[in-house]
């Protein structure tokens, strides 16, 4: 486990962050440009499966990893999206990169269920099932992950290549076929009878 970004503390700042009152909670200062670049790079870092460099671009508060993002030349802002945006990687890059154990795999859980109480969207559906599978419930990762495909709203390829590990059959196939055409780093996808691996 190289770090626990999901532990009770991440979601203590969940209920925290979203106040600028609360600025004191290990803020990092940036300007907004300074602040969507450092966002940038750690999405196109993910994107290509790069854990350690959008964990080296996630900032570092004074007590650690980053709870609030203070925005020099926007000091009112009144939303808490750039916040949660990296809080969200956090939990991501310990999924994929951190090796959680089973209790941090539940913390991860707890996380992604708790973000969704905020508003349901299909890439926090699908890291929920991500930690769900994590944690041992490949039944419910299952069936999140059925839900967001028979609505056509599998995010990226991470959720094809998690449908694909805890099934079977023609489905177990057909996600691994989808995995390798939508991943950019095709390792990430299930090698299963009758798909092609080049």
């Amino acid at each position: 486990m190289r770090f626990v970004a999901a532990s009770g503390f991440s979601a203590l700042l969940l209920g925290s962050i979203s106040s600028p009152a609360d600025a004191w909670i290990n803020a990092v200062q940036m300007t907004q440009d300074e602040a969507t670049y450092r966002i940038a790079a750690v999405h196109a870092a993910m994107h290509l499966e790069q854990y350690w460099f959008a964990d080296l671009m996630i900032p570092e508060g004074k007590f650690g990893r980053i709870g609030y993002i203070e925005i020099t030349d926007r000091p009112h802002r009144d939303d808490d999206k750039l916040d949660l945006t990296l809080l969200d990687a956090q939990q991501v890059i310990e999924m994929r990169w951190g090796e959680p154990d089973e209790d941090d795999a539940a913390d991860l859980e707890t996380y992604f269920r708790r973000r969704l109480e905020d508003g349901k969207s299909p890439r926090l559906v699908a890291w929920l099932a991500e930690a769900s599978a994590l944690s041992g419930d490949a039944d419910n990762a299952v069936a999140l992950l059925r839900d967001l495909e028979q609505h056509d709203l599998m995010p990226d390829a991470h959720a094809y290549a998690m449908l694909a590990e805890h099934t079977s059959g023609a489905e177990q196939l057909r996600a691994a076929a989808k995995c390798r055409v939508r991943a950019l780093v095709k390792k990430i996808c299930p090698v299963v009878p009758g798909t092609q691996t080049v």
